[in-house]
């Protein structure tokens, strides 16, 4: 669950911001959600507007950070033991303590 919230944080808020989206969307068009969740009918509809708002929200504050052209540093992906762009562990944490 650590490793989950972790990811999260890590990601760009335009991202976030769709994805609420899109679970709103799904709220809306399923209903129930396993006992968890039970909007009623003004609720579900609540959830569509919301959804609705939130996706394209997202893909333009998206697109504007991609218009900056602003470069992400690489990520490190736990599994293989290197980022997006090869370096290993170490080496990220040294680029790291350089950028500090």
């Amino acid at each position: 669950m650590d490793l989950v919230i972790t990811h999260l944080l890590d990601e760009p808020v335009a991202n976030l911001i769709a994805l609420a989206g899109l679970f709103f969307l799904f709220v809306a068009a399923v209903g129930k959600i396993s006992g968890k969740v039970e909007p009623d009918r003004a609720g579900r509809v609540i959830c569509g507007l919301l959804g609705l708002i939130l996706i394209p929200v997202g893909l333009m504050l998206h697109a504007a950070q991609d218009s900056k052209g602003e470069p992400r540093p690489p990520k490190y992906s736990g599994r293989t033991g290197r980022s997006d762009h090869g370096a290993t562990k170490a080496n990220n944490v040294e680029a790291m303590k350089r950028n500090e």
